[in-house]
């Protein structure tokens, strides 16, 4: 997600005046949230909905929690990005893929 730049202040904004410990629980009630409507999709597909609403809801808190560990671990973004394509490349090898570029 690319957030422009008053979305972003939208995020510093929730983080600061509810704090980091209060975020962090928030994310993975989201996760969990997002969890049970996925459980609920393998066998029933109808919660198209629901299933936007806690994607949406979990991308929010992953900004969040790019936000809070590059604050306070210094891991930016970019860091994310290599890691995610060494991931990817490591999936698309596993199925017989070539690896990105």
């Amino acid at each position: 997600m690319n957030l422009d730049k008053y979305a972003e202040q939208i995020l510093i904004a929730a983080i600061s005046i509810k704090g980091v410990p209060r975020q962090l629980d928030k994310a993975v009630e989201e996760l969990s949230e997002l969890i049970k409507e996925i459980c609920k999709f393998k066998y029933e597909c109808n919660n198209r909905k629901a299933l936007i609403d806690e994607i949406a809801d979990v991308e929010i808190m992953l900004e969040q929690l790019k936000i809070i560990v590059n604050d306070r671990l210094e891991i930016k973004p970019e860091d994310i990005e290599i890691r995610k394509k060494y991931k990817i490349n490591r999936l698309a090898e596993s199925l017989g893929f070539e690896r990105m570029v």
